[in-house]
């Protein structure tokens, strides 16, 4: 009984540690491309902010008016004439992101594969709310479990909206959990639990 005891747990702290993800696009380069001028609208003039600002961890307060993050105008669908890249300082494997954008429109984040293209990681998806709104969730601190790549860096671009766009963090991540990871470590402490009651009611 001592031995499946220690086995359990032992289970259980080895899935908890390999949970563990971390940054990987804090502070990185970021290049804005295309034209980003500052324009008058739900919320009147407002100063571009520096493009540093996509990557440095701090995020808008949920609602915030849509211009206090990168903003610009462009297609109602698929505006591939913006777009904003972060660099990585060399390949890294990442596994998900924090994104805070506009909440009415949608995005894409891209990962810059090893191959020096582009490939779609995640479809962004609106929130119905107002202003910068956070995905997935406006905690802020929940990451968006994505496929595993090595990646140079990512990109985000508007996919459709009011022509009006917003972007205003990007956070991206490696050692993210997969979903049935997290489903084994939900496993693990439920055996781990169970073996503990038993232990104590056999006492």
């Amino acid at each position: 009984m001592k031995n499946r005891f220690a086995c359990a747990f032992l289970l259980t702290i080895g899935i908890a540690a390999c949970a563990q993800a971390s940054i990987v696009s804090l502070n990185a380069p970021v290049t804005l491309n295309g034209s980003y001028p500052t324009f008058s609208a739900v919320c009147g003039p407002s100063p571009q902010p520096a493009a540093s600002t996509i990557d440095n961890g701090v995020f808008q307060p949920e609602t915030t008016c849509y211009q206090s993050g990168i903003h610009w105008q462009g297609a109602t669908t698929g505006d591939t004439t913006h777009t904003i890249a972060i660099s990585f300082s060399s390949a890294s494997s990442i596994s998900g992101a924090i994104v805070q954008a506009d909440d009415n429109d949608t995005y894409e984040l891209d990962y810059l594969g090893l191959d020096n293209l582009y490939h779609l990681w995640w479809s962004i998806p609106t929130i119905s709310s107002f202003g910068l709104v956070t995905r997935p969730n406006a905690d802020q601190t929940t990451v968006m479990s994505l496929p595993t790549v090595s990646a140079l860096g990512v990109r985000i671009w508007a996919t459709g909206g009011d022509g009006d766009y917003a972007v205003s963090q990007v956070e991206v991540f490696s050692g993210v959990p997969e979903p049935s990871t997290l489903g084994i470590l939900s496993a693990g402490l439920l055996a781990f639990g169970t073996l503990v009651y038993r232990k104590r009611k056999s006492l």
